[in-house]
């Protein structure tokens, strides 16, 4: 994981960020393996797990607060939530043991708001995609 702990308020078992492979101005590429034994498999669904949207939407997210906190200078406590989702596609399943690349492409900053593009692929496709604001939340303490 690397820097990526250094960038992020979450820990496990809610981090999915494996390795950060560009952070740049323009874009944060990532990625994730999907390991056999989330602790979301349980229930979703046991016989035929699949992972839920709502974590891959969160894959996308977590690679905007990196963004976020490695390109501005946030306070002490000051976390990245997200404020607005637009445009969700979920175009295929993710089942355990998939290689997932995670690219956020940031668009535009507005006060304390960040807006950007997002997609997953797994094998070359797209799996999901969004369009999302961040705001930052000052003086939380989040550890």
């Amino acid at each position: 994981m690397g820097d990526t702990i250094n960038y992020l308020p979450q820990r496990a078992p809610f981090l999915f960020i494996d390795s950060i492979l560009y952070l740049g101005k323009d874009r944060v590429t990532a990625t994730y393996r999907v390991k056999t034994n989330e602790y979301f498999f349980k229930g979703h669904f046991p016989d035929k797990p699949v992972m839920p949207g709502v974590i891959l939407l969160e894959m996308m997210f977590q690679a905007g607060a990196v963004y976020v906190s490695r390109f501005n200078r946030l306070g002490n406590g000051d976390i990245p939530v997200i404020a607005r989702v637009e445009n969700a596609k979920f175009k295929k399943m993710v089942k355990p043991g998939e290689s997932l690349l995670i690219e956020v492409s940031f668009m535009e900053k507005m006060n304390n708001a960040f807006f950007f593009k997002g997609k997953i692929q797994a094998c070359g496709q797209v799996v999901a995609s969004c369009d999302f604001r961040t705001a930052v939340v000052p003086g939380i303490d989040a550890r």
